[in-house]
């Protein structure tokens, strides 16, 4: 039942017509009957347009409401549209990360932060670099001496890949785990004892025995 049948159903429970008993004992008494009945019809009237008005209120509101929904998932759609045709153009792109607390990387094998051919340490994962070949799409994780902030891009340090993902812009949808476990924080990355990015064998912390088996494919690689 929507929101307009129950406020009718409330107002005809609580203002139904009132039936008169008077007794009369004058001809002038008959008058007061039918005018008391008006007054109160008067009165039920006045209250269910207030509620007419009211429901229409609220339907409008919802109208807007909706109209504001949709208008924001058709941009939503349009931007992810816009993105794929960019990375069907281009043959790489990059995809930066500006988390709430900044990400720090290190190796699972050295349990040190990379470095790059300076010695300079890169503790940040600020984003991923794609990478697009005909055996598939090749992820880079781009590292940084500092965080990454908005308006103010650090210089960042592309890391060799390993294995490719598969193809744009298949790599982006929900059913793959690299998209799931993003967007619920709880990403972790593997590399090989080289530095090399292990994608098809990225973990979260409680995934030991998953990890345990990137380990072990890590060093098959090397």
């Amino acid at each position: 039942m929507g929101l307009k049948e129950r406020i009718l159903n409330w107002l005809r429970e609580h203002f139904a017509p009132i039936e008169i008993y008077k007794k009369i004992e004058s001809p002038a008494d008959t008058l007061e009957v039918p005018i008391d009945i008006k007054r109160e019809n008067a009165e039920l009237q006045r209250e269910l347009l207030k509620a007419r008005k009211k429901i229409e209120e609220l339907e409008e509101q919802v109208r807007i409401l909706k109209g504001e929904k949709e208008k924001e998932k058709a941009e939503e759609i349009m931007n992810q549209a816009e993105v794929f045709k960019r990375m069907e153009s281009n043959q790489s792109f990059k995809w930066y990360v500006i988390p709430e607390v900044p990400l720090r990387v290190t190796s699972i094998w050295s349990h040190r932060e990379f470095t790059d051919e300076y010695g300079n340490e890169l503790p940040y994962l600020v984003g991923f670099k794609f990478i697009q070949e005909k055996e598939g799409v090749y992820v880079q994780p781009l590292l940084s001496p500092s965080p990454l902030k908005f308006f103010k891009k650090p210089k960042v340090f592309a890391m060799n890949d390993a294995v490719p993902l598969g193809a744009f812009p298949l790599i982006f949808s929900d059913e793959k785990e690299i998209v799931s476990w993003m967007k619920e924080g709880r990403l972790r990355i593997n590399f090989n004892e080289n530095g090399k990015f292990i994608p098809p064998y990225l973990v979260t912390e409680t995934s030991k025995v998953v990890e345990g088996e990137a380990k072990r494919r890590g060093k098959e690689k090397s």
